[in-house]
């Protein structure tokens, strides 16, 4: 979670709150999250040309929203999937380059 700005874990934070409750705009109790609200602007992240990039940002982008869940899962006590996998299993088998749904489940 130390690759995105406070901004982008608060807006994806309200998301999932908003699921929490039942209102997201998406879908009640399941949000839709973009990979590109948690890019980064890194320059560094060209340096291997445009494949490499694409993958590193979309590795950084996964592993950011993962750990947010995780955090917000713990805190909150609820049970959180993505595309209707576990956590652990959608950050080792997905590259996030596009969007995910993003469902909570209260505890």
């Amino acid at each position: 979670m130390n690759n995105i700005s406070m901004n982008q874990a608060l807006s994806i934070w309200d998301d999932l709150w908003q699921a929490y409750y039942g209102k997201n705009n998406y879908g009640g109790d399941e949000a839709e999250i973009y990979a590109y609200r948690l890019r980064t602007d890194e320059p560094t992240l060209y340096a291997n040309g445009f494949e490499g990039s694409k993958y590193k940002a979309a590795h950084k982008a996964a592993t950011s929203l993962y750990h947010l869940l995780v955090k917000f899962a713990a805190e909150n006590n609820c049970t959180i999937t993505i595309d209707n996998m576990p956590l652990i299993d959608w950050v080792e088998s997905t590259v996030f380059d596009h969007r995910c749904h993003v469902k909570i489940f209260h505890s």
